[in-house]
């Protein structure tokens, strides 16, 4: 039956807004990232309410492959830099490293365990939403003595593709 304020779903009467539906459908995808990155895999793609891809691993490596698999089942190149709305990043360590991986695979949402400032100062510029567990000023090295390579090199590219390709590169 209807309402004139809204509609009855699961027993009770929800006000749906086009933007309550699409922030409860980005909860949602963000909720299934979270758990995914929780119970041990380090890069998740959500779409959907169902997870899509996802890879175990250390460091980039993870998000890297994901990506990789993702550009594969493209067409074209062009169709890399096409938002994909429904999309969603999970990242255990989302620097602005797997942020720029991420954002080139078109994700317009991200959860990172841990999450640095400049990715979220990134997310912001660029209309994206970024979640997380724990934020950080940086994403360290393994030492802990200085700035992660792989942020470092993400930080010294001005274009996502070029970045990808020299990440590509570093990493096989």
């Amino acid at each position: 039956s209807f309402h004139s304020e809204g509609h009855y779903i699961y027993g009770r009467w929800a006000n749906l807004s086009e933007t309550s539906f699409e922030e409860s459908y980005f909860e949602r995808n963000l909720a299934i990232a979270r758990a995914e990155i929780h119970s041990g895999w380090a890069a998740v793609l959500v779409k959907d309410g169902e997870v899509i891809d996802r890879e175990k691993g250390r460091g980039t490596k993870p998000a890297l492959v994901l990506v990789n698999r993702r550009l594969s089942r493209l067409e074209t190149e062009a169709d890399v830099l096409e938002a994909d709305p429904g999309l969603v990043f999970g990242d255990k360590v989302l620097g602005l490293a797997a942020f720029r991986l991420g954002y080139l695979i078109g994700c317009r949402a991200m959860w990172g365990e841990m999450a640095s400032e400049i990715a979220v100062i990134e997310g912001k510029k660029r209309a994206v939403q970024v979640e997380y567990g724990q934020l950080v000023p940086m994403i360290l090295n393994a030492t802990g003595s200085g700035l992660c390579p792989m942020e470092r090199l993400a930080s010294t590219h001005d274009g996502d593709l070029e970045f990808y390709y020299h990440l590509s590169e570093r990493i096989s």
